[in-house]
């Protein structure tokens, strides 16, 4: 026969496990986004370098007119 402590540690135990793994299902989103996040910024540096170089040029060629 279960006793009300095998009841409680089982539950426990199982408690245990199943915020675990929720706690490991948000790590991994976090984890994502940010890694989305980076993916993003690495872009936009990639833009803004490629303005701040037409912007460059600009001036160049607006000073050998």
């Amino acid at each position: 026969m279960t006793t009300m402590m095998d009841l409680l540690i089982t539950f426990r135990s199982f408690r245990a496990k199943t915020t675990t793994k929720i706690n490991n299902s948000i790590n991994l989103s976090l984890l994502r986004n940010l890694i989305a996040m980076e993916q993003l910024a690495a872009e936009q540096r990639k833009v803004n370098k490629k303005k701040k170089t037409r912007n460059q040029n600009q001036v160049l060629r607006s000073e050998t007119e």
